[in-house]
């Protein structure tokens, strides 16, 4: 992960202009020396949000959000720190450079970032054609259409619609007269070759762009206006050295300040359905590119709220959705509720035939999502031979393997008991436990004020250990005992830190403000910020050293724990024998010896 050098960062905070960065989401009236109005975090009518020029500082006084011009950038823009520190240094004019390991040169920088404007201002010239063909007929099919699914024509302007007129060349000789090439149209995926040259993609569309997180299109999506005709329904852009779909969250540009405003999201499986919803009235609902969310997308939707509101279509194929998107969702620690969609609706029929009030009903009745799976796991098997309930159970285990808070888990263990007419005792060889579970409790988890989350403790002990983070910080393979990269990069800010000032203890507000600016997650922030502050209160001096060789051994068994899972799979796909087996084989050697020397010194610490 790259790091800005801390002089730069000082530099570009010099030069900011917080209150017009700030006043470009917020109306601030001066109220002596300081700027004021309502946050743009949460509801309110009462101005309680305060921008202090002088300091470069934001506060709202009623929900608790503070920060610098980089943090306002991370809450509001759903940035990481990097990202909000480019995005300030680019309005002020101070050149980042580039400190990655093996990274492009300033040249190469400079002409990737070329070919990529390029690419951006082929697919801008191309979304205000499909536009322009949209709004020119008022009686068209295209509009006529986009009437009958409820898109008026304020939402279908703020989604950027349009229309692809069912001609084989229109988009190709139209660009010809911009003087962009069929070569440059077919790069960008707006074009295909065949043996009569350059042909359009997208006919008899229409066409809704594809934003990303800074409102740019880099993607289009396209449905069929003639229901007869022998094309697929719906046609996207294909990936592209500029864009990949599994990187992008359809409608995100448009609706992520409500999602912010609302504290969750609403993850439907259309691009229509968002559109429909937006027009309707749900205006923080976004979709996949695809049938099931990625961990790209996931991490990008979890910067502004880690609570979602699952509404797939009612049928098989959307259930089957919930279950791909269940071990994404948890694995990133979403809130994820699950709304039962009617056989045969989805989110855009629905709440057309049924409103708005109907739909934000069905919000109230949602189910958590591990809930929702485990009910339909049972109902298959209600009233069933014991043989057809115990192969019941090991779907069930798969599910509740993806849980990882252990009173959750309990609770849903005892659900599946009582659901499946089972022995609670019998059953635990058949679900998979939380892997701190599997793994036995620490020592210190035996005192009476037992660890935090492991990784929060992890924070709480590298902070009180600065000698230790410089050891621990400078070990090559430190990076991958943790799941949560916001953890690495903390570590790898403090490190830094204390390689420009490397007679100086990082103080607690800095490790505090690398927090609040890591990745926008404002729970994150407040989380490990309180932590920070109660490190001393909950691990006095003479429990250090337990609780850190605690912390590191836990994070060592949970990565031997992944790498095994990861190993026994390879084993059963891989051809015993193979050149591949044995590498496998090998690596399986070594786990075993790692945990073997892990195990012998807790075996130690115990005596």
């Amino acid at each position: 992960m790259a790091l800005i050098p801390e002089q730069v960062i000082t530099d570009v905070a010099d030069r900011a202009d917080i209150l017009r960065t700030v006043g470009g989401y917020v109306t601030l009236k001066r109220a002596g020396t300081v700027h004021k109005g309502l946050c743009p975090f949460h509801q309110e009518k009462t101005p309680s949000f305060i921008v202090t020029a002088s300091r470069g500082t934001f506060k709202c006084f009623g929900c608790g959000a503070s920060g610098t011009i980089f943090g306002f950038l991370m809450q509001i823009e759903g940035l990481n720190f990097p990202e909000a520190v480019r995005r300030v240094a680019a309005e002020v004019g101070v050149e980042i450079p580039d400190t990655r390991e093996g990274g492009l040169d300033a040249s190469e920088r400079d002409a990737r970032q070329k070919r990529r404007d390029a690419y951006i201002a082929v697919l801008t010239h191309a979304q205000e054609w499909f536009a322009d063909n949209l709004w020119r007929d008022d009686d068209s099919p295209a509009r006529r259409y986009l009437a009958s699914r409820g898109v008026d024509e304020e939402t279908a302007k703020i989604f950027g619609l349009g229309y692809a007129p069912d001609t084989w060349t229109g988009l190709v000789d139209h660009m010809r007269r911009r003087k962009i090439s069929p070569e440059a149209c077919e790069e960008a995926g707006l074009a295909t070759l065949g043996q009569r040259g350059h042909r359009d993609r997208f006919r008899g569309r229409i066409v809704f762009p594809v934003y990303d997180r800074w409102g740019k299109v880099v993607a289009f999506g396209g449905r069929i206006l003639d229901p007869d005709a022998k094309a697929p329904k719906y046609l996207n852009s294909p990936e592209t050295a500029f864009y990949t779909k599994g990187s992008e969250v359809f409608g995100l540009a448009t609706t992520k300040q409500e999602i912010r405003r609302a504290e969750h999201a609403v993850l439907v499986e259309g691009n229509f359905d968002v559109i429909v919803l937006y027009a309707k009235g749900v205006k923080n609902a976004v979709a996949p590119m695809g049938t099931a969310m990625t961990e790209g997308q996931t991490r990008l939707l979890g910067r502004f709220s880690k609570q979602v509101y699952v509404a797939f279509d009612g049928d098989k194929a959307g259930i089957a959705a919930v279950r791909r998107s269940l071990p994404i969702l948890l694995g990133q620690e979403f809130d994820a509720r699950v709304i039962t969609m009617p056989m045969g609706d989805d989110p855009d029929s629905y709440i057309r035939r049924e409103g708005l009030e109907a739909f934000q009903a069905q919000l109230g009745r949602a189910q958590p999502i591990v809930q929702w799976v485990l009910d339909r796991v049972f109902a298959r098997v209600d009233g069933a031979p014991v043989e057809e309930r115990v192969e019941a159970l090991r779907e069930a285990g798969e599910v509740l393997g993806h849980v990882r808070e252990r009173v959750t888990w309990r609770h849903y263990a005892g659900e599946v008991a009582r659901r499946l007419e089972l022995n609670p005792g019998d059953i635990d060889s058949y679900l998979k436990q939380p892997d701190r579970l599997a793994a036995g409790e620490p020592v210190a988890a035996r005192d009476e004020t037992p660890l935090p989350n492991l990784e929060a403790a992890c924070v709480q002990v590298l902070s009180l250990l600065p000698e230790r983070l410089v050891s621990f910080a400078e070990q090559d393979s430190y990076q991958q005992l943790f799941t949560d990269e916001r953890l690495v990069y903390l570590i790898e800010r403090a490190h830094a830190y204390r390689k420009l000032h490397p007679d100086r203890v990082p103080p607690m507000a800095v490790l505090a403000e690398v927090v609040a600016e890591s990745q926008g997650d404002p729970h994150f922030t407040r989380q490990i910020t309180q932590l920070l502050e109660d490190a001393e209160e909950k691990f006095p001096a003479d429990r250090l050293q337990q609780v850190w060789g605690d912390t590191v051994t836990r994070l060592q068994r949970d990565w031997l724990d992944r790498e095994q899972h990861l190993v026994d799979e390879a084993v059963r796909t891989v051809e015993p024998g193979s050149d591949e087996y044995l590498v496998v084989i090998q690596r399986l050697k070594a786990l075993n010896e790692a945990r073997a020397r892990l195990d012998i010194r807790l075996e130690r610490k115990r005596m």
